[in-house]
């Protein structure tokens, strides 16, 4: 069993990574910890997951977290979803997904089913 240090919320979202085996884990605060663990869980055991970054806009998210929060876990529990985060501010999604498992349809499906529209992903 590998043993990598991450936050709390990352855990869901390595433990759906395809390539990724069951995961002990600790937990840390520091962004660096958290970017190497990812990398490191990428390629376990040499089978390196090709994901693509895209950047989704959503539309009358408002700044207020609870919005935000609610996409966020949305997108998260999409299958193969790596990575996802949103910034209410600035009414975006950035989400790092496995192409191999879904497709960047299904995320503007996933946002439009807790009630919000999205723009269309943008690779970045």
């Amino acid at each position: 069993m590998l043993t990598f240090t991450i936050p709390r919320r990352s855990q869901q979202q390595i433990r759906k990574t395809s390539a990724v085996p069951q995961l002990g884990v600790r937990f840390c605060k520091t962004e660096k910890a958290v970017e190497q663990a990812v990398e490191d869980a990428r390629t376990t055991k040499g089978a390196a997951v090709k994901t693509r970054r895209v950047t989704v806009f959503i539309y009358e998210l408002g700044c207020g977290g609870g919005g935000a929060l609610t996409v966020e876990r949305a997108l998260a529990k999409v299958p193969g979803v790596v990575q996802v985060y949103v910034n209410p501010a600035t009414e975006t999604a950035y989400v790092e997904y496995d192409p191999a498992v879904v497709g960047a349809n299904r995320l503007v499906a996933a946002v439009e089913r807790v009630g919000f529209r999205a723009g269309e992903p943008i690779a970045r």
